[in-house]
């Protein structure tokens, strides 16, 4: 999935991900927020026929019309209708909160029969990203639902204010990957592998509760060295979401008794959405590590409440 505000970059760097030999099987979905169709004309010939959804945001109004699309594509390939597809591409409108739309692709079940989220890549304007954050709401949702952040039109700025939008977006959210598209010259794997490594990979313990002054966001980061039961956890889980309204999002990989592999853990809202298993951890240490986001005071104290609730 690929977000970012208005004029970031989403279709430049889309157009040069198409043209990628390794993406002439990939399917894309436009969304176009008003009337008249725009972005898929700039959308170069590496895809005939994009799918466009313009009767508004995917993430409100029409959030069952990329559902469909997606079961449609589905059937259509399964029928031979269309040629055999093995990604499918979703760049939203530059005023989308992406919020709605990770809630669909994470909780409908029949989607989950064939499609996984790889990641939501958002691409962060180096130029005008300060102002845009204090001025739109939008910009600062999309930065801290990123599993990786793109930082465009870094050839247009100084050194110095590239350091000053890390600073900025990594205050907003700590646990993305962050890049410089011009300077890392990243190529369309690398941007998956990020995107898929950070939605798969345990918290960094370091990234606890980190506040930007700019941002009324924050994140806190728990951990838990002993397997827990995941009906206990949910429960907690649950009950935290439906008592707090100011938590954005939860992700992370959970330590299941008797589990070989890792829980991967996804909250958008009050909604906790169905686990699912790897079958190995990303990395030698095996313990529970999720990240909260938002801006509810509870934050730093999520890791005595999960103890308490848990055991110790």
């Amino acid at each position: 999935m690929l977000s970012g505000f208005l004029g970031s970059g989403k279709t430049t760097l889309l157009n040069a991900i198409l043209v990628d030999e390794r993406f002439k099987d990939a399917v894309v979905i436009v969304n176009e927020f008003g009337d008249v169709a725009i972005d898929h004309a700039l959308i170069e010939t590496a895809i005939d026929d994009p799918i466009l959804l313009s009767s508004g945001c995917i993430c409100c109004s029409i959030r069952g019309d990329l559902r469909d699309t997606l079961l449609l594509l589905r059937s259509r390939r399964d029928l031979n209708e269309i040629p055999h597809f093995s990604r499918v591409i979703v760049e939203t409108s530059g005023v989308s909160d992406p919020g709605p739309i990770l809630s669909t692709l994470l909780d409908d079940r029949e989607l989950l029969r064939t499609f996984t989220l790889a990641g939501l890549l958002v691409t962060v304007d180096a130029v005008n990203v300060a102002e845009n954050l204090s001025r739109f709401e939008e910009v600062q949702r999309q930065i801290a639902l990123a599993d990786c952040l793109l930082i465009t039109k870094t050839d247009l700025v100084a050194d110095e204010q590239i350091d000053a939008v890390r600073a900025l977006v990594s205050g907003i959210n700590p646990v993305a990957a962050i890049h410089d598209v011009r300077r890392d010259r990243l190529d369309p794997d690398t941007l998956l592998r990020a995107a898929h490594a950070r939605t798969n990979a345990a918290v960094p313990i370091a990234a606890h509760h980190h506040a930007h002054r700019q941002s009324h966001f924050t994140s806190s980061a728990v951990r838990r060295t002993d397997p827990v039961e995941w009906g206990d956890l949910a429960a907690w889980l649950q009950s935290l979401l439906s008592l707090r309204d100011g938590i954005l999002r939860v992700k992370g990989l959970v330590r299941i008794e008797g589990a070989d592999g890792p829980v991967v853990l996804h909250c958008v809202g009050k909604t906790l959405y169905p686990p699912a298993v790897l079958d190995h951890w990303p990395e030698d240490t095996r313990e529970t590590r999720l990240v909260f986001i938002g801006n509810d005071p509870c934050l730093p104290d999520l890791q005595k409440a999960m103890d308490a609730a848990l055991g110790t």
